[in-house]
């Protein structure tokens, strides 16, 4: 419990400060990035879905985004004409590192996973079902809304990108798939 009140906190600060907190640094983690795409792939198939297989494309798309909210202090979802083609599915969620030793990779993936499987909107995209053949569908819940016909993926990515301030570490996580509504 004593972990939620903290992350409670940290990120009431983050959201207050942050359109005038400017980082002291901002490092790209490849190495973490696809250690959060393993971990969610674990989690996967410890429900019986199939992974999701790594991609440079949506690895790239995805550290696109990342950089640019990173360096922008810019916080949401693909926004701007250049994001206007966007296509795809697109979660996000920034992780507060509370202390040095929450500064590794399982207390960040553990957290970023959990964000997503409590939230109705991103939960979809942890646990829907994966790509097997051209042309799979299903319906994908999004929040309350059920999509129908959606075009499954089965290549996605993970951008980490770690946010240095004064007092405190960020982990900004974008995760991007393929999933497209197929009318």
């Amino acid at each position: 419990m004593r972990i939620f009140v903290n992350i409670f906190f940290i990120l009431v600060s983050f959201y207050s400060n942050s359109q005038n907190a400017i980082p002291q640094s901002i490092k790209e983690d490849k190495e973490l990035s696809k250690y959060v795409f393993n971990y969610i792939n674990q989690y996967r198939d410890s429900i019986g879905v199939k992974p999701y297989i790594w991609s440079e494309f949506w690895y790239n798309s995805a550290k696109k985004w990342n950089n640019e909210v990173s360096y922008t202090g810019k916080w949401g979802h693909n926004l701007g004409l250049e994001w206007s083609s966007f296509t795809g599915q697109e979660m996000i969620v920034a992780v507060p590192i509370l202390s040095e030793n929450d500064n590794n990779f399982k207390f960040i993936a553990d957290s970023a996973l959990n964000q997503w499987l409590h939230s109705e909107y991103h939960i979809s995209g942890i646990v829907s079902p994966r790509q097997e053949n051209i042309g799979d569908i299903a319906s994908i819940h999004y929040g309350n809304i059920q999509v129908s016909d959606v075009l499954l993926c089965k290549y996605a990515a993970i951008s980490v990108n770690i946010l240095t301030y004064t007092n405190y570490h960020i982990a900004y996580i974008i995760f991007h798939m393929g999933h497209y509504p197929s009318k």
